[in-house]
């Protein structure tokens, strides 16, 4: 190609990766003649149509020559952000044409969450948030996909420097970054939380139906269960019942049940909300959101132990003496109706917060059961730590507006925790304890529970 007016057109395009367009491009390399045969990327498509490309590895950060790719008749055209490895061909001071001889396999982008900062000419900065990532990422005018300054974006990175700084194409925008809620955001995508389900998990959480007794499931919806939880509890994942034990062998005792949603009823192996969850582990709670396991139908909805409503559940009935000890125990998948969404504070003043009659014998009944729980836990000598906890409070901009300590949990809540010991088999002073796993969708408890399906 004759250099002319058309080259000097092509020299003055955005390249991808490039400086300013008020930097100068003189002594575009001080670094001597390029090899003949290299591995580029491919940076760029101008007005005409010509791809450019530049060195995958570039030392310093003075600009590398003007690279015009010439593509091989055979085989797969190549296009804006390949590797390609090619020959070279000087046709100028700082100007080389590139025959490429073969696309080279992409190295895999890794995850970027930074501040959006523009430069002069198009394209810009990313200033990464994370501490552990040092440098900055340049974005090309083409991969800016209309991010602003001091917004944060989600990015993935390219092959590729300019001027010793990676490429990134911008993903997705996430919002000005001095946003009161940006803190959670910069959270979750930098612990690559996924923030939305596949197309198939969340058929199938829609497909889900409501539950109603069938097969060999007990019917548990006279027993009044409630479920305690703190003030802020955004789902209700277990439900608590006790009474006293009717047996004459047994004065003093009492027969509980604690129940759990069954969620292994609608996650089943191998299907799309089975690989989602896996994906996942838990539920991930913020300040100011949660990103749930399951779709919002499961999560907040058939798995949650909602009151006057019927759920699937995981059950043990335990039965013990006046002393806290074990006398027997017993599985079932049964179907259940909650009675109240008590909170702790209800709990602890029943008689003066509860108005349900069905109800208040039955926290006088879990309070009882806790005294026998306490003694045989303290025959054990279980260690108790109660740790202060702290309660972040928002305006309604997001902004936080105040920071308490959280009550004690109070006494009924031990009688909660005294049901989620993890259990061991050869420990009999745990089964008590066997259906607390906080999330009954592991796969340990799967197996665990698989001969009672």
């Amino acid at each position: 190609m004759n250099p002319g007016k058309k080259r000097n057109q092509k020299q003055q395009s955005n390249k991808r990766g490039g400086p300013p367009r008020h930097v100068k491009r003189q002594n575009r390399s001080s670094h001597g003649a390029l090899p003949d045969v290299m591995t580029l990327f491919i940076a760029e498509i101008t007005d005409d149509g010509e791809l450019l490309g530049v060195p995958e590895e570039w030392p310093g950060r003075k600009q590398s020559p003007v690279i015009y790719i010439s593509e091989s008749r055979q085989g797969p055209a190549a296009s804006i952000g390949d590797r390609v490895l090619a020959n070279m061909r000087r046709v100028g001071a700082h100007e080389y044409n590139a025959h490429v001889i073969r696309i080279l396999p992409k190295e895999p982008a890794k995850l970027i969450v930074g501040i959006f900062v523009p430069v002069s000419g198009g394209g810009g900065l990313i200033e990464p948030v994370s501490r552990r990532t040092k440098e900055s990422y340049r974005v090309a005018r083409e991969e800016v996909n209309g991010a602003v300054a001091g917004e944060l974006v989600k990015a993935s990175t390219l092959a590729g420097t300019d001027h010793g700084l990676p490429f990134a194409r911008i993903e997705e925008r996430l919002g000005d970054a001095r946003a009161p809620r940006a803190a959670s955001l910069i959270a979750a995508h930098l612990h690559r939380l996924p923030s939305a389900f596949s197309a198939a998990a969340l058929t199938e959480a829609e497909a889900a139906s409501a539950p109603v007794l069938s097969g060999t499931r007990e019917d548990l919806r006279s027993l009044p269960f409630v479920t305690i939880d703190g003030e802020d509890a955004r789902d209700f994942d277990d439900a608590v019942f006790a009474e006293p034990d009717t047996d004459p062998k047994n004065v003093g005792g009492f027969h509980l049940a604690v129940a759990i949603a069954d969620v292994a009823h609608y996650v089943t192996e191998q299907s799309a909300l089975d690989a989602d969850a896996f994906l996942r582990g838990n539920s991930a709670y913020f300040p100011d959101r949660v990103i749930p396991m399951l779709p919002e139908r499961l999560s907040n909805g058939l798995c949650s132990l909602k009151p006057h409503e019927d759920r699937y559940c995981l059950t043990v009935h335990l039965w013990i003496d006046a002393h806290g000890n074990t006398k027997r125990y017993r599985f079932t998948r049964a179907l259940m109706r909650s009675r109240a969404r008590l909170t702790y504070t209800q709990a602890e003043n029943a008689g003066k917060l509860i108005d349900d009659d069905a109800v208040k014998p039955l926290v006088a009944n879990l309070f009882a059961a806790y005294r026998a729980l306490v003694r045989e836990r303290d025959k054990r000598g279980t260690l108790e730590i109660n740790l202060p906890e702290y309660k972040v409070q928002f305006d309604a901009l997001g902004n936080v507006e105040n920071i308490t300590p959280r009550e004690s949990l109070g006494r009924l809540s031990r009688v909660v925790l005294a049901h989620r010991q993890r259990y061991d088999p050869r420990s009999p002073a745990s089964r008590p304890s066997v259906v607390a796993t906080g999330l009954i969708y592991t796969r340990q408890l799967q197996l665990r529970l698989a001969p009672i399906r």
